[in-house]
């Protein structure tokens, strides 16, 4: 591969190469292992439990100019960068075995799904700048004795600073509960993370609120891990333990509870020995037998 002028980009042309080939990166690491990646930015995939990337004859036409034209002013390639890859057709399939588009999803559902998008919207609410909510995001705070001890419980009901420490975690926390709070009043919806079930469930004016934990031994999220990220074994745990860490951390500071509690949950699921399809309708069920759904 060449590299080009940009530092960290390369680019590579093949001859013969023809839309529907497959391909991989192989990625020589330090230690001289190589791990075969997926392309990141492909647009077609290789069927499951394959994960090679396909060339596409690329017809699509951009309808982003003004995104990046706004892009390309006061470029900065030292900001933080977000990559979230979904496929709809992991978790979800018709009778026929076809696949939904996100479009047929959305509608199948009939709810809005929140995860990462809180971020950006209490970014637009705070007129902070989006990338201060990334890098906090569920990660404990800095007030050393509260990390410590737990004691104080975060105050979701507090106005949120705009002067000062604006971009302290604890301040960022309060943009986002506000956020959360407001959809949740305005419709029926989901919410990944984020303490989403302490924060909503202190407020009065909510109801119907189901809080569910979904969780799987350990070999089956290290497999997981793995397939989606196309990573290794020893790779796929040290991810697994960095990531409960902060979030074991992030929800003793911020809600002085135990995580893993099962007393802060309506429905604990073990999707160990089930689909994702079978987690989705034990979930269903249950939202339908507490009264909430027909």
């Amino acid at each position: 591969m060449k590299q080009k002028q940009n530092p960290g980009v390369f680019e590579i042309e093949i001859a013969g190469a023809e839309a529907s080939m497959y391909y991989k990166y192989a990625i020589t690491g330090a230690d001289g292992r190589v791990v075969y990646h997926c392309d990141p930015y492909g647009m077609l995939m290789e069927l499951r439990p394959g994960f090679a990337s396909r060339i596409v004859d690329r017809t699509w036409k951009f309808t982003d100019e003004k995104w990046m034209q706004k892009r390309d002013v006061g470029k900065n390639y030292n900001n933080p960068m977000n990559i979230y890859e979904l496929h709809a057709g992991s978790w979800k399939q018709k009778e026929d075995g076809s696949w939904y588009d996100y479009e047929e999803l959305a509608e199948e559902l009939g709810l809005h799904f929140y995860d990462d998008e809180i971020l950006k919207m209490a970014s637009e609410k705070s007129a902070v700048g989006e990338e201060f909510f990334r890098l906090a995001d569920e990660k404990a705070g800095n007030n050393l004795l509260h990390r410590l001890t737990g004691a104080k419980k975060a105050d979701v009901f507090g106005k949120p600073s705009l002067k000062g420490d604006v971009t302290s975690p604890d301040n960022l926390f309060k943009f986002q509960a506000m956020v959360m709070r407001e959809l949740a009043e305005q419709e029926p919806c989901v919410f990944v993370g984020r303490a989403a079930g302490y924060v909503l469930d202190q407020d009065e004016e909510i109801e119907n609120l189901v809080r569910i934990f979904v969780y799987a031994d350990r070999v089956r999220r290290v497999q997981r891990v793995m397939e989606v990220d196309c990573i290794s074994e020893e790779r796929a745990k040290k991810r697994i333990r960095k990531i409960e860490n902060e979030r074991k951390n992030y929800y003793k500071y911020f809600t002085g509870n135990d995580w893993k509690n099962m007393k802060n949950y309506d429905l604990p699921i073990n999707t160990t020995r089930l689909g994702l399809d079978e987690t989705a309708e034990l979930i269903k069920e249950y939202v339908k037998l507490r009264g909430y759904m027909k």
